[in-house]
C-alpha cells in the first residue's frame, strides 16, 4: 500500500525532466482582446443589481497542422461589481475605473434597458 502512495511523487518529480520544449516556428496561433468600449451600467433581470458592461473583440489566428484559421468576435463581458478582480486584467480595470460610477448612478445605463 505504501508504494502506491509514492506514485504520485514519483511522477510528479520526473515531470519536469519529461517535458520537453515545443519548437516556436511549428505552431503560429496568437490570440489578440481588443481594449474594453461601449461601457455601461447594466443591471440583472433578476433584481435591482448593477454591473458595468462593456463590448470586447477578441480576434486571432489558430494554426492547426500549418493551416492558419482567422477568426474574430465581438462579445459582451459583464463585471461584478461586488467581486473583486485581479488587477491587471481588463475587467479590473473596467471594475476599479466604473463601479464607483454605477453606485453613484452616474454611469449611462445600456439602451437596451430603456
Amino acid at each position: 500500500m505504501k508504494i502506491l502512495a509514492l506514485i504520485p511523487a514519483a511522477l510528479m518529480a520526473a515531470s519536469p525532466a519529461m517535458a520537453g520544449r515545443v519548437d516556436p516556428g511549428f505552431s503560429q496561433s496568437y490570440i489578440t482582446r481588443g481594449d474594453a468600449y461601449a461601457i455601461r451600467s447594466c443591471g440583472d433581470a433578476y433584481g435591482i443589481r448593477e454591473d458595468v458592461c462593456y463590448n470586447q473583440v477578441t480576434s486571432g489566428v489558430i494554426d492547426l497542422r500549418g493551416i492558419g484559421i482567422d477568426f474574430s468576435r465581438s462579445r459582451v463581458v459583464r463585471v461584478d461589481c461586488d467581486r473583486r478582480h485581479g488587477g491587471k486584467t481588463t475587467r479590473g480595470a473596467v471594475a476599479r475605473e466604473f463601479c464607483p460610477q454605477v453606485e453613484a448612478g452616474t454611469l449611462a445605463p445600456a439602451p437596451f434597458l430603456f
